[in-house]
């Protein structure tokens, strides 16, 4: 049966559970060179062979040594000559799945969701901007003022009372004020905040049709509005008499939550989060609340291909675990393109920050909670009920939110809409895929929840980690490869096979693609005479000259034929030709009275059958009767 696979990567697990279907294994051969750094997984040597104290599997090996592998599992997509692979060879990748697996691509394609799904992306993807990208950097730009504004109004709601109260307070001493507040703003530049705000509601309502609502604040009066933002959004200053603006506030950003769907996540601090656009495992991503230097760090990377800068919202708000950040690793397995089959894995796991949530300093263990990050800290001071592996199970974390009475939220919210923003992303994307059958691919998403338990996707990562790093992944990861290997080869011989933990979450209509059958393009078709009235034909001389006639009647007695070129040239055959074709169009008309202009002269005939050709061809070829 030819059961012979190739398995690149530390995956003990997958070895056995092919070895179990009685699959022998090959010696991985590395089709192209290993350059390129490894994705979302950890980077280990083969561990062919370790372990196993068997010598057995060694000998099928080198028997199988010359044979084409039918089952091929690498680390990385670039491992597979995919132009070298038979068209039945099973392989673990897709190409050009770099679509939705870097955060470019997932950046560029989920602003075109629209085109494929009622979903919107605000809903489900925290707000992203390619930098280098000269249109989408002009709009972070005014997303990021007008969010900078928002946070101004919301600062205000939140801190005029604790304002007021230390402005009225006779037994605060103004050496402990000064140890809270330092100095008080005017309110001069909250007026403008909230102007802009109204602006910005003009503009949504299409109120402003003829202008740019940018055009009433400069360039100069938004970046002074940013450096009195930073100074109340730091806490070094507050606003003098801001609580009598309170109201206004609260009206203004209840008008602007319908046009915000991402308002729940943005906190009043506009913190972004840059990224390089096609890096994982947390590599290189800076948390920045200031838009001089977010501008400055994408300029001086703009040239470096594999260093541009996306810039994403940060969630300011998420939901905490004994106070504790943390975000979901999905996993999910697409075994076609077309149509769109996708997979989702029943059970997930929940990665912890080492340190509690806090926005005051931005450490990355305190807001990265990739597992290759936190390795590398000691865990600070935190709940006892957190574990040291910094991981739990999907279902101890349920347990724990059913504690803190959200009974059903899991089932009816978060599961839910995590398949919903997946399956969304995928057709979005699945126009940039270069889909093959045979071939297939396990993915990991990350998502992160907001206070009201909702999920936002953060990025999926194609290759996912899958080595046994902690007790949580090492029994999942080993039931995740199993449960592929049903789902994969198992549906082959039996399509009611137990297929483990994975659900098929969307299983989309066939699209028919129309078959090239390499003829040529050409049009084919006949010519349509026109039987009554003829108003301009050419018709080839034996020099490539044309002669064109119009035939035109102004009353129901009278019609007239006018030569408009010399027709000196025309030869007798094309003579004949012409004079059939005036008399069919003539006798058509039935007059009574037809009228002849040339250029010699013009004659007039009651009856054109009667009339003798030789009169007829003299007056419309006087020149060649001469001769």
């Amino acid at each position: 049966n030819n059961k012979v696979f190739v398995c690149n990567g530390p995956y003990a697990s997958l070895r056995k559970a092919l070895r179990r279907r009685g699959w022998v294994e090959q010696r991985f051969k590395a089709i192209n060179a290993l350059t390129q750094e490894c994705p979302d997984s950890e980077l280990n040597e083969d561990t062919f062979g370790e372990n196993l104290n068997e010598q057995y599997f060694e000998i099928m090996s080198r028997l199988v040594r010359n044979a084409v592998p039918s089952f091929i599992w690498t680390l990385k997509r670039d491992d597979i000559g995919f132009r070298s692979l038979h068209k039945d060879q099973i392989i673990n990748h897709y190409t050009c799945a770099w679509a939705f697996t870097t955060k470019s691509g997932l950046c560029s394609h989920l602003r075109n969701l629209h085109h494929f799904d009622d979903l919107n992306a605000n809903s489900f993807f925290p707000r992203c901007y390619r930098l280098c990208c000269q249109h989408e950097r002009d709009e972070f730009i005014d997303d990021f003022r007008i969010t900078a504004a928002q946070g101004l109004l919301k600062i205000v709601v939140g801190e005029s009372e604790k304002w007021a109260l230390i402005k009225n307070s006779e037994n605060v001493s103004m050496e402990n004020m000064s140890k809270c507040i330092k100095q008080s703003l005017s309110p001069m530049l909250l007026e403008i905040a909230i102007k802009a705000c109204h602006l910005y509601l003009e503009s949504k309502a299409h109120l402003d049709i003829e202008e740019d609502y940018n055009e009433h604040i400069t360039d100069d009066l938004w970046n002074s509005l940013l450096e009195y933002y930073y100074k109340v959004a730091r806490n070094d200053f507050y606003i003098e008499n801001g609580w009598q603006y309170q109201n206004e506030c609260k009206t203004v950003l209840n008008k602007l939550s319908s046009y915000f769907p991402q308002m729940k996540i943005d906190g009043s601090l506009n913190l972004w989060i840059l990224k390089p656009g096609a890096k994982s495992r947390g590599r290189g991503i800076e948390i920045m609340y200031c838009l001089d230097t977010i501008l400055k760090l994408s300029s001086d990377n703009v040239s470096k291909k594999e260093d541009r800068l996306v810039i994403q919202k940060y969630i300011e708000r998420p939901f905490l675990v004994h106070k504790t950040k943390f975000d979901i690793r999905q996993w999910f397995l697409v075994t076609d393109w077309n149509p769109l089959v996708l997979w989702i894995y029943k059970d997930s796991y929940i990665r912890y920050c080492g340190q509690e949530f806090c926005l005051d300093k931005f450490d990355p263990q305190v807001h990265l909670s990739n597992n290759s990050i936190q390795k590398h800290f000691k865990n600070g001071k935190r709940s006892r009920h957190l574990p040291e592996f910094n991981m739990w199970f999907s279902d101890e974390f349920k347990a724990h939110i059913i504690k803190r009475g959200f009974k059903t939220t899991w089932d009816d919210v978060i599961y839910p809409g995590m398949k919903a923003a997946i399956i969304a992303t995928l057709q979005s994307c699945q126009n940039s895929l270069e889909y093959r059958k045979n071939s297939f691919e396990l993915y990991g998403a990350d998502f992160m929840l907001d206070e009201n338990l909702n999920p936002w996707l953060i990025e999926i990562n194609s290759s996912p980690a899958l080595s046994p790093s902690t007790p949580v992944t090492e029994k999942l990861c080993n039931n995740v490869l199993e449960d592929t290997m049903k789902v994969i080869l198992d549906r082959r011989e039996n399509k009611n096979c137990d297929v483990g933990r994975f659900d098929l979450a969307y299983k989309q209509q066939y699209i028919n693609v129309p078959s090239y059958m390499g003829c040529p393009l050409s049009i084919e078709g006949i010519s349509l005479s026109k039987k009554k009235t003829l108003d301009v034909e050419k018709v080839k001389s034996q020099s490539d000259k044309s002669i064109s006639f119009t035939y035109s009647s102004s009353s129901a007695d009278s019609s007239i034929i006018s030569i408009s070129k010399d027709t000196s040239y025309v030869t007798e055959s094309c003579q004949d030709s012409i004079e059939k074709r005036f008399t069919e169009q003539i006798n058509l008309r039935n007059s009574s009275k037809k009228k002849f202009q040339t250029k010699k002269g013009s004659f007039t005939i009651k009856n054109l059958k009667r009339e003798s050709k030789k009169k007829l061809r003299e007056t419309l070829f006087p020149a060649s009767c001469n001769n």
